[in-house]
């Protein structure tokens, strides 16, 4: 889980780099039934939010954030849509003790400018990052889905488990994004990008 890239690579944890797993059909309608379920149930940010602030709307400069989608060790995820654009993406906000930590920072901002060059269908792109109202943010693909863990343990209390022939296809595509990463040379750069994820996990990998 901690393993470490080689000389010169880049050791990227769950906030930075996250693995996409897209048309699982045999899993779609319990991911469905979850969505919908989700939806009847909007996460709403608290006063006073995991990143130590009352959450605005317009809390990054040229974004709207609309809901809490989740949260984790670094901080909160928000569906936010994208001024310029007008269209949706996910939002990551550091938690305040993170943010005030300079070598985690400076870890942060290496990794999400090395993992933004980084193309594949299941790994999702990271669109922004920077820092605003001394809240370093962020800003990736966003993707309506369902995490692993929520399927796995969705269907563990029906009483069933995810068929052989779908976890090994998801099992694929999770190499597949992890081997791009590591391997993957992109433009301009001579060598591969050596990035190794360090947290891979059911609730990390999107389906």
């Amino acid at each position: 889980r901690r393993a470490t890239g080689s000389r010169g690579g880049v050791g990227a944890d769950a906030g930075s780099l996250c693995v996409c797993v897209v048309e699982v059909t045999s899993v779609g309608r319990t991911a469905g039934a979850i969505r919908r379920r989700r939806a009847a149930t909007v996460m709403t940010a608290p006063a006073d939010t995991a990143v130590g602030r009352t959450r605005q709307d317009d809390l990054i400069e040229g974004y709207r954030l609309v809901q809490l989608v989740g949260k984790g060790g670094m901080g909160e995820v928000h569906q936010a849509v994208q001024l310029s654009l007008g269209r949706t993406v996910a939002v990551k906000l550091l938690k305040a003790d993170l943010a005030s930590d300079e070598q985690f920072v400076a870890r942060f901002e290496k990794e999400a400018a090395a993992l933004a060059t980084l193309r594949h269908p299941n790994i999702v792109s990271i669109v922004d990052r920077g820092k605003s109202n001394e809240t370093y943010y962020l800003v990736m693909e966003f993707v309506d889905g369902v995490d692993l863990k929520q399927i796995v343990r969705t269907l563990g209390a029906e009483g069933r488990k995810v068929p052989p022939k779908v976890a090994y296809k998801i099992a694929d595509r999770i190499c597949s994004a992890l081997a791009a990463a590591y391997d993957q040379v992109p433009y301009g750069r001579r060598e591969p990008m050596r990035v190794v994820h360090r947290d891979i996990k059911p609730s990390n990998v999107m389906v």
